[in-house]
């Protein structure tokens, strides 16, 4: 990889995955849906001097959670339960996005420097490891 920032690198690739040592990096997670499903936002190890978060936005549909109807919600690390279910309802075909944001001195950013997520899968579940945005390219520790 050369000595751009991902953000430079997505870019360049015009919004599409790319190889970071070995990895497959996203600027975003899409995913489709066609009926209801529950998403978990688990916190696994948030180790940056920013507070970090999750957007998560779902374009024809609701995101509900602890009885609040949303269509996109972000999830800060230091206020949301370590663990916290949304219910996601699509009209008909949906798209359910997620992304990395940060606070720095009380502004929200995201999509720039060096902010991706690598995203694995198992039979059911989506894993998404976030970089801290500002900071060097770390996934997974």
């Amino acid at each position: 990889m050369s000595n751009k920032t991902l953000s430079e690198e997505f870019q360049s690739s015009m919004g599409e995955s790319i190889e970071y040592e070995g990895m497959s990096i996203s600027p975003i997670f899409i995913v489709e849906l066609a009926g209801e499903k529950q998403l978990a936002i688990n916190w696994l190890s948030p180790f940056s001097e920013y507070k970090q978060g999750v957007r998560i936005k779902i374009d024809k549909g609701t995101l509900l959670a602890k009885g609040e109807s949303y269509s996109e919600t972000t999830q800060w690390e230091d206020t949301c339960p370590n663990s916290v279910i949304l219910k996601c309802i699509p009209k008909k075909k949906a798209k359910l996005k997620s992304w990395n944001v940060w606070d720095a001195k009380g502004l929200c950013h995201s999509w720039l420097g060096n902010t991706g997520i690598n995203i694995s899968k198992s039979e059911s579940h989506f894993f998404l490891n976030s970089s801290v945005g500002q900071e060097m390219q770390i996934f997974g520790m």
